[in-house]
């Protein structure tokens, strides 16, 4: 079951090089209901860019049954459950914001909020409004909220914040150690396949 609380009341859509308004009603709220133990086709629904240490270009086709285990591999190893509230510091349309953010949280039940490029004070404050239990995020993101927290001179208090990953980039020793320190959580490193 997904609810997307603030559905917009219109969206602009460019078709054939026209923009057309298109008209959402008075939805206030849109369901959508589904079997979540479906286990998805085989069919190619996801093309996916990435690099290769040699610097080659890659593509790779994920199918909606690649997509949902990996989604459920990550709530299974991440305990995600229909109480978590998640913060996505990062787009859904990487395959990282996909099987490891959006996608383990719906699954679940739970809670996910995404935002754009905010300030670290505004997100460590919106970690505390919306008892965030779980953080996604790429590993300069934390590296900012580690730096805000660290120039007020005191540890962050979120007591129910309990995991946060990142992933994308390699993530330095140093700033999950300093993460850690500030936060007292873990940040770990996930790895989307």
């Amino acid at each position: 079951t997904v609810l997307l609380d603030d559905a917009p009341r219109r969206a602009r859509v460019r078709v054939s090089g026209r923009d057309i308004t298109v008209d959402l009603g008075s939805h206030h709220g849109l369901l959508l209901e589904g079997r979540r133990e479906v286990e998805g086709r085989d069919e190619p629904c996801l093309l996916s860019y990435g690099t290769k240490q040699s610097d080659i270009r890659q593509r790779r086709a994920y199918s909606h049954r690649t997509l949902l285990s990996q989604a459920r591999a990550t709530m299974r190893r991440a305990a995600i459950t229909s109480v978590d509230r998640g913060l996505a510091l990062l787009p859904l349309h990487p395959l990282m914001g996909l099987t490891v953010a959006m996608a383990p949280l719906l699954l679940a039940g739970a809670h996910i909020s995404t935002t754009h490029v905010e300030s670290a004070r505004h997100t460590l404050d919106r970690i505390v409004d919306q008892a965030i239990s779980v953080i996604i995020g790429p590993p300069a993101h934390f590296a900012s909220l580690v730096d805000q927290v660290e120039a007020s001179g005191r540890p962050f208090t979120a007591p129910g914040l309990r995991l946060c990953l990142t992933g994308g980039e390699p993530v330095p020793a140093e700033l999950q150690a300093r993460f850690a320190r500030s936060f007292g959580v873990e940040l770990l490193e996930a790895h989307p396949r």
